[in-house]
């Protein structure tokens, strides 16, 4: 059990802080929205908004855009349970 613990700690820590960051700010986005529109428009302005932020950085990075964007899947799919 110990080792699986090590190992998990290992690949998580891996994870760079800048995606990191885009999880975060991604899901302080996506949380209030998520409860107060339709699943497809929560989709669409988190969207928009990091790709915007891409945009305004001057670099294109499709991870930054999928680590914004996966706490609003993930909050709509705990939604539909």
């Amino acid at each position: 059990m110990k080792e699986l613990k090590n190992k998990l700690q290992e690949v998580l820590s891996a994870i760079p802080n800048d995606k990191l960051l885009h999880f975060f700010y991604g899901s302080l986005i996506s949380f209030p929205l998520v409860h107060w529109l339709e699943p497809l428009m929560v989709l669409g302005i988190v969207s928009g908004i990091a790709i915007f932020k891409e945009v305004l950085d001057g670099r294109y990075s499709v991870t930054d855009i999928a680590f914004t964007i996966a706490p609003a899947i993930m909050f709509i799919g705990a939604t539909k349970i």
